[in-house]
Parts: C-alpha cells; sequence; structure tokens
C-alpha cells in the first residue's frame, strides 16, 4: 500500500507497525486503515500530510462543533459511514465536503451522485479521522 509504504519513509512507521496496521486493518477493521492508524496510536497529522501529497487532495482544519445540522443533512448518514465522507460547510455555489480516504473512487462516485442531485458541485479536503468520527456522531445526535 503506498500510503503505508510512504509513512515508512517519512520516519512515521517501522516496517513492524506497517504490518500490524496492515493485519488489524483486515481483520479487525474491515480494510479500514484509519480504524488501525487510531487504535496503534499514529500520529494523525503525519498520516494526513503524506495522503495530501500522495493523492493532492488539500487539507482542511475543521471545528467538529461548527458544522451546522442542516449542513451535515445534506448528506445521508448511511453514506457518510459508508464512504468516509462528511458535508463540512456549504457556500452558494459549492459543497465542501471533508474525506477520510481520498483513493476510494466509490466515495468519490457517490459524492458525485449525492450532490448531482443537490444540484451543488463539491470540493474535496481530506480531514483528520477523528474529525470525521465526530462528525459522525454529531449525525447521528441530529438524525
Amino acid at each position: 500500500m503506498i500510503l503505508l509504504e510512504e509513512l515508512i519513509n517519512r520516519g512515521v512507521l517501522d516496517t513492524e507497525n506497517s504490518e500490524k496496521i496492515k493485519k488489524l486493518s483486515e481483520e479487525k477493521y474491515n480494510g479500514q486503515i484509519d480504524e488501525a492508524f487510531a487504535e496503534l496510536k499514529i500520529d494523525e497529522v503525519a498520516v494526513l500530510e503524506a495522503k495530501k501529497d500522495i493523492f493532492g487532495v488539500p487539507i482542511k482544519e475543521v471545528e467538529a462543533k461548527k458544522v451546522p445540522a442542516d449542513t451535515l443533512k445534506l448528506i445521508p448518514i448511511d453514506a457518510a459511514k459508508t464512504y468516509q465522507f462528511v458535508p463540512i460547510n456549504q457556500t452558494d455555489s459549492f459543497l465542501e465536503v471533508g474525506i477520510v480516504n481520498p483513493e476510494d473512487m466509490r466515495a468519490v462516485d457517490a459524492l458525485t451522485f449525492i450532490t448531482a442531485k443537490l444540484n451543488k458541485p463539491f470540493k474535496l479536503f481530506l480531514i483528520k479521522y477523528s474529525t470525521y468520527k465526530e462528525l459522525i456522531n454529531a449525525y447521528e445526535g441530529n438524525s
């Protein structure tokens, strides 16, 4: 996996932790590598920076408490959970969406479909996995 190799190259992970993460994500988290990063307490900012450099998606720092409930409701919670993306801001001209795994093309396809129904284009931003989890909790509190 490109991300794990990059994190090894940056000194964030060693080979042993990389193997643990692979195994943990496959066996316990159904392939969700960010769950494994969180469990092993891997530096979230370093992971985010590596993703930005690999995938070319900008990072956006988001305070989960400041995302309005009406913004969250623009994307169905099932889609947010399945594809690990959440709406983080809306303007008159576009919807800002925070994503955890920008290499998941299914997520981008789903987002394109959802935002077409809203008649609003989207801009993707990488967000911290912890922020994503906070926003999912906010969704569940607001749905």
